[in-house]
C-alpha cells in the first residue's frame, strides 16, 4: 500500500512474457494504471 492509500499489485502475464505492475485505487475496484515493469524485482520475505 502506498502513502495515498493506493494499492501496487504485481503480476506476471504469460503472453508478454514480463511482470506487470497495476496500482489501484483505495477501494480496490478501479485500476488507475497498468504497465509492464521493466525493473521488477523478487523481495525476499523476512523474518
Amino acid at each position: 500500500m502506498q502513502d495515498d492509500g493506493r494499492l501496487r499489485i504485481w503480476g506476471y502475464l504469460p503472453a508478454i512474457e514480463k511482470h506487470v505492475r497495476v496500482i489501484m485505487l483505495p477501494d480496490e475496484e478501479t485500476v488507475l494504471d497498468a504497465f509492464p515493469d521493466r525493473h521488477f524485482t523478487r523481495k525476499r520475505n523476512r523474518l
